[in-house]
């Protein structure tokens, strides 16, 4: 049985016009069938080498891609997907025949085309048929499906690596093309929700005593999750000397329990916001937090805070699970904006 397949096809030309042993591209689009009993669906498009994580055999070379539409290495939450991408070059005409994964135990089956390949003990084999010309490329595209996490899972990482190759010859010779050290995917960390933060200008309220609102950022998402330490790093252009300053957080005009309540000023500044008692955050609501702080010698200064760095950042999902900085540091890829206040 032929499956079908979406993929890249591409073809590289040297041009003998071309000096200094320029190479000369001529990309172009192209359909093709294969099987007399079921044609194959091949989309195209321009594609540019990622030449790391390659692997060869002297006949076939494979190695994923990384960049979009690609799934960037991320957080997958409970009923997300991921998409992974591998190029396959051939210096002959040959058949694939099938390919071997190795996949974590979070990973519930992959589909290629229509088609679904599901995990068997850590193991997910497709059985497919694509043809790749003398000389060309093609593109493999996956979609991954999850089993959802629970609150001892959450928080690991997730592989799928691609093993093995099985393929043919025009000379219907059968090669089995073990990869010694897997090409693998990007790498993902698997959890039951993501936390949404962005921060955003400042309204410049008052509390008593001087201290005005410097800093303002909303939490939302629609699960419940526990804000426990924010990063933040603040910048000021023209504060004329380093002071320290006591600040408040705020929600609805109450201040929040945080451990060390001073912030120091001019030089670019990280603090992290530790709550004490942690900020949760309801499922489907948006929560606007506060920041004052003392501004009485501000004389016109632009504060810039932009949430870094995410090694301090830390946050429970919404089954509990506590994520630390070492995994958002890697896996947390939410646009958290900017607030920019000036007096």
């Amino acid at each position: 049985m032929v499956f079908n397949l979406n993929v890249y096809y591409m073809k590289i030309k040297l041009c003998s016009n071309c000096k200094n042993g320029l190479l000369c591209f001529l990309i172009f689009t192209i359909a093709f069938t294969a099987c007399k009993k079921e044609s194959q669906s091949l989309s195209q498009q321009v594609y540019e080498s990622n030449t790391s994580d390659i692997a060869t055999d002297g006949v076939l070379t494979v190695q994923p891609i990384k960049r979009p539409p690609t799934t960037q290495q991320s957080f997958i939450p409970n009923g997300g997907t991921a998409t992974v991408r591998y190029k396959f070059t051939s210096q002959q005409h040959v058949l694939l025949d099938s390919l071997d994964f190795s996949a974590t135990a979070d990973i519930a089956y992959i589909t290629i085309g229509s088609q679904s390949y599901f995990n068997h003990n850590g193991s997910i084999n497709c059985n497919l048929i694509s043809s790749i010309d003398a000389g060309s490329s093609v593109v493999l595209n996956a979609q991954i499906h999850y089993n959802d996490v629970d609150s001892a899972s959450s928080g690991s990482i997730s592989r799928l690596v691609l093993k093995g190759i099985n393929y043919q010859t025009d000379e219907k010779n059968i090669h089995s093309f073990q990869i010694e050290n897997g090409a693998a995917a990007p790498i993902f960390c698997r959890v039951n929700n993501i936390p949404h933060i962005k921060l955003q200008k400042p309204q410049g309220d008052f509390l008593r005593f001087g201290f005005q609102e410097i800093i303002e950022l909303v939490l939302t998402g629609d699960t419940n999750w526990v804000l426990q330490s924010l990063p933040l790093r603040t910048y000021c252009d023209t504060l004329p000397e380093a002071f320290g300053s006591r600040y408040f957080v705020c929600y609805n005009n109450q201040k929040i329990k945080v451990g060390d309540m001073t912030f120091n000023f001019p030089q670019p500044t990280d603090k992290v916001v530790h709550f004490t008692n942690g900020f949760q955050h309801v499922a489907g609501d948006s929560e606007v937090l506060k920041i004052y702080v003392i501004t009485y010698n501000f004389g016109g200064t632009m504060v810039t805070t932009l949430m870094e760095p995410l090694t301090s950042f830390d946050w429970a999902d919404g089954l509990g699970k506590v994520i630390k900085g070492n995994l958002n540091s890697r896996f947390y890829n939410e646009q958290t904006g900017v607030s920019v206040f000036q007096q």
